[in-house]
């Protein structure tokens, strides 16, 4: 007996997700058929819009498990009454593209609400995951560039900084760190 549970966690792009039908059901049956279009990744952004709960526990994708249980009938997550679970988003590989940096994503961005809030930072729109996790990973290297150049201000060049330019650099440190959360 494995403890704690692992729960894969499904991994789409949108309008992506994979449906069931019977074979004999007609096509627009199934496009109309509303449970189809919900999977635990778009509840999961869908509770995050609307449940308080959700909202204030601030989970990424693979945390929700800890606290909701996924009803496959009704397909809707649940407060979790019982048990640990473990949450392990499906796995991407980088040739997939879009999905493999919506995975890249959803394990860094607390509280998603849409996929095009998983586009966006600082009210910048990006055209696609891959765009975003490009300015994402290029703003960590600074945040790191910057603080190697901080701290080798202070401890080797021995170079007065003014208060302002101190400030400054404090504040854009800041304002970065804060962007990737």
């Amino acid at each position: 007996n494995i403890h704690p549970s692992v729960m894969t966690m499904h991994l789409h792009l949108e309008n992506s997700q994979p449906i069931s039908f019977i074979e004999d059901q007609a096509l627009q049956d199934v496009l109309r058929n509303e449970r189809n279009s919900r999977t635990m990744l778009t509840e999961f952004l869908s509770m995050n819009r609307t449940n308080k709960r959700a909202q204030d526990l601030n989970c990424l994708y693979r945390e929700f498990p800890r606290y909701f249980t996924w009803d496959e009938g009704d397909r809707i997550w649940i407060d979790r009454k019982r048990g640990e679970v473990i949450g392990r988003i499906n796995t991407a590989h980088p040739v997939e593209g879009e999905r493999y940096y919506l995975r890249m994503l959803l394990m860094h961005v607390r509280k998603p609400t849409s996929f095009d809030e998983l586009k966006s930072v600082n009210g910048c729109q990006a055209s696609s995951y891959k765009e975003l996790q490009h300015f994402v990973d290029y703003s960590r290297r600074t945040v790191v560039l910057m603080n190697v150049y901080l701290r080798h201000l202070y401890t080797r060049c021995h170079v007065p900084l003014d208060n302002f330019l101190l400030c400054y650099l404090c504040t854009v440190h800041q304002q970065i760190q804060e962007i990737l959360g």
